[in-house]
C-alpha cells in the first residue's frame, strides 16, 4: 500500500509540473521563493543563454549555488586561457583560481573584484555574472559595496543579469545589500536561495524563446 501511494504521488506530482512548464508556469514553492524569483525577474534582463561565470571568496558558497542552480539547466563553464591570464594578474601571488568561479579566497579586495567583474563581462563568455560571498572581517565593507555596484552597473549597461550571495553580519546587510538593492541589485541571503532565483530566471528565458 505505502508503494502504490508513493507511487500515485510521485505520477501526480510529474503531470502537475508537465501541465504548468506548457503553460509556461514558473512553480514556486512557498511565499518566500516566490519574493526571491520575483526580485530577479523585476530587476534583472532575461539570460541569452545558460552559462554563469562567478567569482567568489568562498569555495564553498559557490558550489551550494551552482549544486541549486545546476538542477535547472545552468552551468559553470571553465574560462579560456586568455580570459584566466587576464584574471590572474589581479589575484594575489600564488594564490585563488582564475578559472571560474574565480576564487579570491579571502584577500578578496575592491580591485580584484571590479577587474574580474569588468574582464568576465566583456568577454562574452558567459550570459550571467554571479558574485557569492562572506564579508571578511579583514576586507572593508565598501570594497564589496563598490565592486558590486560597479559590476552591477556595467552588466547592466551590457545587458548581462548579475546577482549576489552575501553572508556576514547585520552589518554587511546595512552597508552592502541595503545599498545594492536600493539601485535593482538582488543580494541573497544564502546561496541556496540566489541559485533558485536565477534558476527561475533562467526558466523564464526559456519560456520567453518558447512563446517567441
Amino acid at each position: 500500500m505505502v508503494s502504490m501511494h508513493t507511487g500515485g504521488s510521485s505520477e501526480k506530482e510529474e503531470s502537475v509540473e508537465e501541465v504548468l512548464k506548457k503553460a509556461g508556469v514558473i512553480r514556486v514553492r512557498g511565499v518566500m521563493e516566490a519574493l526571491d524569483t520575483l526580485k530577479a525577474l523585476v530587476n534583472l534582463p532575461v539570460p541569452k543563454g545558460n552559462r554563469i561565470g562567478m567569482v567568489t571568496n568562498s569555495g564553498g558558497i559557490s558550489m551550494n549555488f551552482m549544486d541549486t542552480c545546476g538542477k535547472y539547466g545552468l552551468v559553470l563553464p571553465k574560462f579560456s586561457n586568455e580570459l584566466a591570464k587576464k584574471i590572474e594578474k589581479l589575484l594575489p601571488p600564488g594564490i585563488g583560481y582564475p578559472y571560474n568561479p574565480v576564487d579570491g579566497t579571502a584577500n578578496i579586495s575592491y580591485n580584484l573584484m571590479k577587474g574580474a567583474f569588468e574582464e568576465i563581462i566583456n568577454s562574452g563568455e558567459v550570459d550571467i555574472l554571479a558574485v557569492t560571498a562572506i564579508r571578511s572581517f579583514f576586507v572593508p565593507y565598501d570594497h564589496f559595496e563598490r565592486s558590486w555596484r560597479e559590476g552591477f552597473e556595467l552588466a547592466k549597461e551590457r545587458g548581462v543579469p548579475m546577482l549576489g550571495v552575501l553572508m556576514g553580519d547585520d552589518k554587511a546587510f546595512e552597508l552592502i545589500a541595503k545599498k545594492l538593492e536600493a539601485i535593482g541589485m538582488p543580494i541573497y541571503p544564502t546561496p541556496e536561495r540566489g541559485g533558485l532565483a536565477l534558476a527561475h530566471l533562467y526558466e523564464y528565458s526559456l519560456i520567453k524563446k518558447e512563446y517567441r
